[in-house]
């Protein structure tokens, strides 16, 4: 196989890889990632009402952390382009181009195939191609901005430099290592060498143009980004360390890294190698810091793959040319390793025809304590189901909130992009990262889990919040909602006295549940299980029940002002001596700690004129005492605080 024909089954590789990761549970390719809406709704607010703020009636803060990927989004936008779709074959086409512009080091020996190989099977590289933001396209400025580099190509590496401090604040830090690695090389220049020191100049002007155009825009001159790494974080550190490790450790081809590091120590390593590998190194560092992201396959540390890999390869051609026995078949047997790591990483389900490593692959991407209390993900192809779940049900519920939520309705989510993107009700961050934080502090980052002051958050009130991460077939208990939020997302530094006043703001509220397509793209197909939202009791949505007595039976009547949502009838007969009967869907009574008469009942708008919910009559031995009826989230235990929907209607019985 020749070098061009190597590439092209590269590139074929790299494509397969993604369109078979990125699908949903049917089979269909998935939708963007959660983070990916804020762009999204950014790009269309600068389209159509000429501001690049997240609120049209807010201020313009740095929503989203890439202006050029929002001016990308913003072009398909105005075109009438899918924008989702736009960006996801846009981040694909840079993936492909990246393995390209990769395939040009080394490009006079088959060896120099092996950062293609790496990078074609890795989970980073495929998943991050269709995650809709703009880490592919920083993967390749990066991949060929250092080709530039190393070609000594000024002008082109001036302008791809320009392009990248354009792309996201973050990179500064490896354009500055680059800077560092051209002066220190600067002094061991040939004759026919000129120093690039002069291409750094426009995008260090750019990069003061843009200081000063986001102080006087937002108020603020540093990027939230460069603001996190001023601010020491002890538990950010570990974090992110524990981040650093399970990538290197768990992704397959990067465990390769040795090679390169050994070949370093020996002081043997390539030019080019240790000029990657420095670069490689400079970015862990800042990932470190700032303490990683919850995105799928360890998706911040994208833009240094295809350098990680290149310095693999640079180290691994040293190995094969070696003299020493036996090196080179290990070198090859390491190689493959590392290949079928990563694979295995990327594949579900696991098992390879009946050799069963499924299990061995879930306890591989099993996450860390850590990790696992701060993002709720997997490593690995796991971790990216989840998100493509997470994000079908959040584009889901948006659908739901558009079509039945009141103009200048507010939403409170920890997830705001595809819940803004979608229902274009004014939705306000949680976390204070799209908007401004409500509780005084300053703006936050995308990396890592910010952490706010919850009851401060929620004491100025909004009119819905979507509970993230609260799935199954019962709606959770108050205190649920409250430890989980404290666990992740309070700084106060008191758990106890956090949940406490955190419940005490979400008394004002109602946990309801609401019925949701199962798929945004197939609105009229409802999930099997609802979605539970928290409601301010204030808006006077609650449905509103009539016990009525007619020729010797007794009707449940229902009058419902507000939209749609998804409730059990529980009716009971209560005796003066306290005995209580439940009525069951049979009809029937029975002395039963908790039955429902109805269940999955669809509540929607009755208009004047109420709708019957059920019709019974009562046994001739119930003759005197109190029937009562109430509605109840579906599946629900008993919580005093979010069990009911509705207020509790009684009616006597024989005087």
């Amino acid at each position: 196989m020749n070098r061009t024909t190597a590439i092209l089954v590269a590139l074929a590789t790299l494509l397969a890889h993604i369109l078979a990761i990125h699908q949903n549970t049917d089979g269909v390719f998935g939708p963007p990632y959660e983070v990916a809406h804020v762009a999204y709704r950014v790009s269309r607010n600068l389209v159509f009402e000429g501001t690049p703020a997240w609120s049209t009636a807010g201020s313009v803060l740095e929503s989203y952390p890439s202006p050029l990927w929002v001016l990308i989004c913003a072009v398909a936008t105005r075109l009438y382009f899918s924008v989702t779709l736009a960006s996801q074959y846009l981040g694909i086409a840079c993936s492909l181009v990246t393995v390209i512009v990769l395939a040009q080091f080394a490009a006079d020996r088959r060896a120099g195939l092996i950062a293609l190989l790496l990078l074609v099977v890795t989970g980073t590289t495929a998943s991050a191609a269709t995650s809709g933001t703009e880490m592919p396209l920083v993967m390749l400025l990066v991949t060929a901005a250092f080709l530039a580099y190393e070609r000594r190509r000024a002008r082109i590496f001036s302008a791809l430099l320009v392009l990248l401090t354009l792309t996201r604040p973050d990179v500064w830090l490896l354009v500055a290592a680059l800077a560092v690695l051209e002066l220190r090389r600067r002094r061991r220049l040939s004759a026919d060498e000129s120093s690039l020191l002069r291409a750094f100049i426009a995008p260090a002007a750019l990069a003061v143009v843009l200081v000063l155009v986001r102080g006087i825009v937002t108020g603020s001159w540093l990027s939230t980004v460069t603001a996190d790494l001023l601010r020491p974080d002890a538990e950010r550190y570990r974090l992110g360390l524990d981040y650093l490790t399970s990538f290197f450790l768990r992704s397959g081809g990067a465990t390769l890294v040795i090679f390169p590091t050994l070949y370093l120590l020996r002081g043997r390593l390539s030019g080019t190698g240790r000029r990657a590998l420095a670069l490689v190194v400079v970015w862990s560092l800042f990932v470190l810091q700032v303490g990683g992201d919850g995105l799928p396959f360890w998706m911040s540390m994208a833009p240094i793959v295809p350098l990680l890999f290149l310095s693999v390869q640079e180290a691994m051609i040293l190995a094969m040319d070696s003299r020493r026995p036996g090196l080179g078949p290990l070198t090859w047997v390491l190689l493959i390793a590392g290949i079928g790591a990563s694979a295995l990483v990327s594949r579900v389900p696991a098992d390879v025809g009946a050799i069963p490593i499924g299990q061995v692959q879930r306890a591989w991407m099993k996450p860390s304590e850590s990790y696992r209390r701060t993002y709720g993900r997997f490593y690995g192809r796991l971790g990216l189901m989840q998100e493509i779940r997470t994000v079908e049900r959040l584009r889901s519920c948006a659908v739901f909130l558009r079509e039945h939520l009141e103009p200048g309705s507010t939403v409170m989510t920890s997830w705001p992009g595809a819940i803004g993107y979608i229902s274009r009700v004014e939705v306000v961050d949680l976390l204070g990262r799209t908007t401004p934080p409500r509780d005084g502090s300053r703006q936050r980052s995308w990396y890592g889990t910010p952490r706010v002051d919850l009851a401060a958050v929620l004491a100025e009130g909004v009119d819905y919040i979507v509970p993230s991460g609260f799935t199954g077939s019962r709606p959770p208990r108050g205190r649920e909602i409250a430890e989980a939020w404290v666990a992740r997302f309070d700084d106060t530094g008191d758990p106890e006295g956090a949940i406490a006043a955190l419940l005490e703001e979400l008394r004002r509220y109602e946990i309801i549940s609401v019925p949701v397509p199962e798929r945004a793209y197939r609105p009229a197909e409802i999930a099997d299980q609802p979605f539970y939202l928290l409601r301010d009791k204030e808006l006077g949505l609650q449905p509103h029940l009539e016990l009525r007595l007619d020729d010797g039976g007794i009707s449940v009547l229902a009058r419902q002002s507000g939209h749609n949502l998804v409730a059990d009838l529980e009716v009971a007969f209560t005796e003066p001596d306290g005995t209580r009967w439940m009525l069951r869907p049979t009809g029937e009574f029975a002395q039963e700690e908790l039955v429902h008469a109805r269940t999955g009942l669809l509540l929607y708008s009755t208009g004047q004129r109420p709708v019957c919910l059920m019709r019974f009559e009562l046994p001739p031995e119930l003759a005197r005492g109190e029937v009562s009826a109430v509605l109840q989230n579906p599946s629900t235990e008993r919580d005093p605080e979010f069990w009911n929907v509705s207020e509790t209607v009684t009616l006597t019985i024989g005087g």
